[in-house]
């Protein structure tokens, strides 16, 4: 049984905010999100919670039957939720019971959904050259590619026919989504507290370390009359650090960059946003020892335009529009009675082994909602 490359179909498509970014809290990362197809796998007793099972995978603990899937009338083969199956075994050589029990039941999810919008999205047009460009992408990310696809037993041909539908059915999705500029104005002052930028400064310092107690009389005395050379005429703060300071930005003339308020330590940032730009602070102690702060530069606090995150704000909004579209599609399809699930087909591999010392507590099969 041929082993599929590691590339889901939804990846472009089922993602959703982890907050909702129209509820006035917005996230940068996304997660898939799909309806459930609930799998129960029965427990040893009524009422009581299984105990978690270390199982060996080999070489894969389940197998779908024909005609365990239906979909719109037609009898889906059950070969992609046996290669599902197959890369459960060869790339998680030990799991748990709870983990097995959310990867059938998201196998199956995942089936039904490809095949639903495979079959839906099969005669949307994608720009001519999209294919092999996120082809090449994938090619170039991916080391030693070809060996890659031939360990999985995948050729470039099946590769770019996966690319092809996951490309297809995320422009079918996306035919659907319309945005407006008020949606996105919406979002943008929901949010906008979230697109304030604090004040910035770009600071150099001469750090002189004390590593213990007693040290921090001398310390402080050699920092003072350091700043009096500081503020000799014509003295070069960044020569100065290069030779005085004891810290590894020593070798970049005492240059620590860009920090806003919250990104330094108190003391120290409370001591740098006083200063203007060109002048040194009094030695500043922390926990680590002495500073000597130069404000270099200063950016004051802003606000992000609107225009500057626009696209931003587009991509945001489309995720998650994506994401409702795709929940109402395959919910639509399922209340009409399109897709039908047979538990009884999918049944216990007779060649599974168990780890040595595991009770064999999986059951023979998996009892699933047929709708």
């Amino acid at each position: 049984m041929p082993k599929k490359y590691i590339i889901l179909l939804f990846s472009l498509l089922l993602v959703n905010c982890e907050n909702d970014p129209e509820k006035g809290q917005p996230s940068e990362s996304y997660a898939r999100t799909t309806p459930a197809v609930h799998s129960k796998l029965p427990q040893e007793s009524e009422g009581t919670e299984a105990k978690s099972e270390t199982i060996e995978v080999s070489p894969i603990p389940f197998l779908a039957q024909e005609g365990f899937l239906t979909i719109d009338g037609e009898n889906i083969s059950p070969t992609g939720f046996n290669q599902k199956m197959e890369l459960l075994g060869a790339f998680s050589k030990v799991i748990d019971e709870k983990q097995l029990k959310r990867f059938v039941d998201q196998s199956i999810e995942d089936l039904v959904n490809e095949t639903l919008f495979r079959k839906m999205a099969k005669n949307q047009t994608i720009p001519p050259n999209a294919v092999e460009e996120k082809f090449n992408e994938i090619k170039k990310s991916t080391s030693n590619f070809e060996n890659h696809l031939k360990k999985l037993g995948q050729s470039e041909e099946e590769l770019k026919k996966e690319i092809e539908d996951s490309l297809r059915t995320t422009a079918y999705v996306d035919s659907k989504i319309k945005i407006k500029e008020k949606d996105l104005r919406t979002l943008y002052k929901r949010n906008a507290r979230s697109f304030k930028k604090a004040a910035q400064i770009r600071v150099s310092h001469i750090f002189l370390k004390v590593s213990h107690p007693k040290e921090k009389k001398a310390t402080l005395k050699k920092a003072k009359e350091i700043l009096l050379k500081v503020r000799e005429p014509g003295a070069d703060f960044g020569d100065i650090a290069k030779k005085m300071s004891q810290g590894p930005t020593r070798k970049k003339k005492g240059d620590l960059g860009w920090f806003s308020p919250k990104q330094l330590l108190p003391r120290f940032s409370k001591a740098a946003f006083k200063l203007k730009v060109g002048q040194v602070s009094n030695p500043v102690w922390t926990e680590r020892g002495y500073h000597l702060i130069k404000v270099m530069d200063k950016k004051a606090a802003k606000t992000q335009s609107f225009e500057s995150l626009k696209s931003e704000l587009e991509k945001t909004l489309k995720a998650k529009r994506r994401s409702e579209t795709i929940r109402e599609i395959i919910k639509d399809a399922k209340s009409k009675g399109k897709v039908k699930i047979d538990a009884s087909k999918i049944v216990k591999n007779p060649e599974f082994k168990y780890s040595i010392g595991v009770r064999k507590t999986l059951p023979k099969e998996i009892k699933i909602p047929s709708k």
